[in-house]
């Protein structure tokens, strides 16, 4: 019933950042407001290049949600644990976006900003989280390079590519593979000073 809700709430405004792509579904954007995120501690930085080059793709760590409350929920849990889970205390949630089990997209800390998820590539790149299924996560990629937030040619990666981690799943980085974009190494970047700390 909510999603219902933010769907039409979403219908009445006429702005561009809520219409769809000319041969897809809807792409639904929740705001940091109506998943209730805390400010961040510190204004974001800009990324080392825009638009940004590499577009990241993870997962988030325990159970995937399917309606608008509970992925909500989610959403916010996974920020209070990044900005005061032991070993975090970064100043957000480390994700630019993260994709919905309800095929909603979540606004983390947005566009055209360095995240705190991948050491080494947060200032270059479009982290993407999944919560569950990833239905929209591609349309999201292709939303980024229509409206110059992800370059064109840009490189797309898992995760699992770039540190330790089985994150994307086994599953879900073996259909990642096959999408445009995708490269088998990491493309070699320039050093910078952030950390995940950020």
């Amino acid at each position: 019933m909510l999603r219902d809700a933010l769907v039409k709430g979403f219908e009445k405004k006429k702005t561009d950042q809520f219409l769809a792509l000319a041969d897809s579904a809807p792409l639904l954007f929740v705001q940091r407001s109506q998943w209730y995120a805390e400010p961040a501690r510190s204004p974001p930085r800009p990324l080392a290049a825009l638009p940004a080059i590499l577009a990241i793709i993870s997962h988030t760590a325990g159970s995937p949600c399917h309606d608008l409350e509970t992925c909500a929920k989610i959403v916010f849990d996974i920020q209070q644990y990044h900005k005061y889970g032991k070993g975090h205390l970064w100043s957000d949630i480390g994700y630019n976006f993260l994709v919905g089990g309800d095929g909603l997209v979540y606004v983390g800390r947005g566009w055209g900003v360095e995240g705190a998820h991948t050491l080494g590539y947060n200032a270059w790149s479009l982290g993407v989280a999944l919560v569950g299924k990833f239905d929209a996560t591609r349309r999201l990629l292709e939303r980024a390079v229509e409206r110059g937030h992800l370059a064109r040619n840009y490189t797309l990666l898992g995760q699992r590519q770039c540190k330790q981690t089985q994150s994307p799943g086994n599953a879900t980085y073996a259909i990642i593979k096959g999408w445009p974009h995708w490269s088998l190494l990491p493309p070699i970047l320039a050093q910078t000073t952030t950390t995940t700390t950020i």
